[in-house]
């Protein structure tokens, strides 16, 4: 496949397969924009990538990933490939204290209604490519 100039969006796009793909996409000289949760990591991987742009955004936060959505529609409206490859897993045991209502919510947002809201709310200018 021939990704010269093709315009992906890669969540988790600062550390483990997320970085990988990051790498090979600007290797195939595609167009990268990245997010991450971690802004110190999204301005490393700016200076040493040719990387389009990077947004930190709390994939945790519904509402963070509606204002993400509403960013990128708007900076990015030619925007070909959406990546929802963002992850996390707290190991949650129901029978242990230390599993709050707040972890399964961060684990629950991050990896299910993060990439559905993304899919959601980016997709009109994905379409459109």
């Amino acid at each position: 496949m021939n990704l010269r100039g093709v315009k992906v969006l890669i969540t988790g796009g600062t550390s483990g397969i997320g970085l990988k793909l990051v790498d090979e996409l600007i290797r195939e000289k595609a167009k990268v924009i990245v997010v991450s949760r971690n802004e110190e990591k999204l301005q490393l991987l700016k200076q040493d990538q040719p990387v389009d742009s990077v947004y930190a955004c709390d994939l945790s936060n519904p509402q963070e990933v509606i204002r993400l959505s509403e960013k990128v529609s708007q900076h990015h409206p030619n925007l070909q490939v959406l990546t929802n490859n963002a992850g996390i897993q707290h190991n949650i045991r129901f029978d242990e204290e230390t599993s709050t209502s707040e972890l399964i919510l961060s684990e629950v947002n991050t990896n299910f209604l993060a990439p559905l809201l993304l899919t959601r709310w980016l997709l009109p200018v994905l379409t459109k490519q």
